[in-house]
């Protein structure tokens, strides 16, 4: 089985939906889920220290997807 990225935002390399399907290594911290490095961000997350967390996990911890959106306005432009 080929683990393909679990949030596919706009940038993401690993959607389950391509013919010849692109593994990810990467793991959330928070979800335990697949996940691309487009789709994620290594950042502090509570007392951790520093961890990948997925997009969907950093709207969680962050209580609003501003950070999220501008990262990936930057990775666009």
């Amino acid at each position: 089985m080929i683990n393909t990225c679990s949030v596919v935002d706009q940038l993401c390399i690993s959607p389950a939906n391509l013919e010849e399907k692109i593994p990810v290594k990467t793991k959330c911290f928070a979800c335990g889920l697949p996940v691309c490095k487009m789709c994620s961000t290594i950042r502090k997350y509570y007392s951790y220290g520093r961890v990948r967390l997925c997009n969907n996990c950093q709207i969680d911890y962050d209580g609003s997807d501003r950070r999220v959106i501008t990262r990936l306005f930057k990775l666009v432009n």
